[in-house]
């Protein structure tokens, strides 16, 4: 365990006369990093986002639960990536099929922040495209509002993948 070879280390230093003071005392200790198995969202979460979300937060929310993208995808989302029916993912150039509730979301978050053929679809209010950070703050203060626990990025995707699975479907 690293955190024991720091601590034998920093006493042998003290012992040997190096430091003065055992820095032992003083440090603070790495701490194990774990990671959460990811579950995917029943219907009820789900609804509970939606009905909760503003426009920008529907679209991080459908896009993400309709085509399985990553955050870093959907903030580099462009105008030249929607076509009529469908979608790509621009660090791939795949095409995902543009559902229907995609779609709708997509038109009216268009009505109330409207971009042009070469912007970024989602921008601040200064017309800059907004971070990977930002679009997981969003995501975070919308599940908080909702009352859905734990419901990250992650949850989403893993959501979609699940639905794959479920309808036999391949997925990206």
């Amino acid at each position: 365990d690293i955190n024991t070879r720091i601590d034998e280390i920093l006493r042998w230093c003290h012992r040997q006369g190096f430091t003065r003071d055992d820095l032992s005392t003083r440090i603070m200790l790495l701490k194990r990093h774990s990671v959460r198995p990811v579950r995917p969202l029943s219907s009820t979460q789900i609804d509970r986002l939606r009905r909760e979300a503003t426009p920008l937060e529907q679209f991080l929310v459908e896009i993400i639960l309709q085509t399985g993208m990553r955050v870093r995808d959907v903030v580099l989302l462009r105008s030249k990536h929607l076509s009529d029916r469908s979608i790509t993912i621009p660090s791939s150039g795949l095409k995902l099929p543009l559902a229907e509730p995609l779609q709708k979301v997509l038109t009216t978050y268009q009505l109330i922040r409207p971009f042009g053929e070469r912007s970024t679809i989602l921008s601040n209010t200064y017309g800059r495209p907004i971070s990977a950070r930002t679009a997981t703050t969003i995501l975070k203060n919308l599940t908080r509002r909702a009352g859905v626990r734990n419901a990250t990025a992650r949850n989403l995707r893993t959501t979609f993948i699940v639905r794959q699975l479920e309808a036999d479907m391949p997925f990206p």
